[in-house]
């Protein structure tokens, strides 16, 4: 499946991190949960899981999604 780090801004001035990850299966709590769990054990971090459907995801030409999607308003 493939997956994307999105990066927002939050009031606070921190960054909020979501990960978008496509589902294979039909996305449910118990899954996102899992995902959670693993991210949490894996990497130390909790950032908020977007289950989407298969494909829903941009592709580039060369069938890659774009890792990471930095939506912080930088100056």
């Amino acid at each position: 499946p493939e997956y994307r780090i999105v990066l927002a801004e939050a009031e606070s001035g921190l960054a909020n991190v979501t990960v978008q990850v496509e589902a294979l299966a039909a996305p449910s709590e118990e899954l996102r949960g899992q995902v959670r769990a693993a991210l949490r054990e894996g990497l130390g971090v909790n950032p908020a899981v977007e289950l989407l459907e298969a494909g829903a995801l941009p592709r580039t030409e060369h069938e890659k999604t774009k890792r990471v999607l930095d939506k912080r308003g930088r100056t």
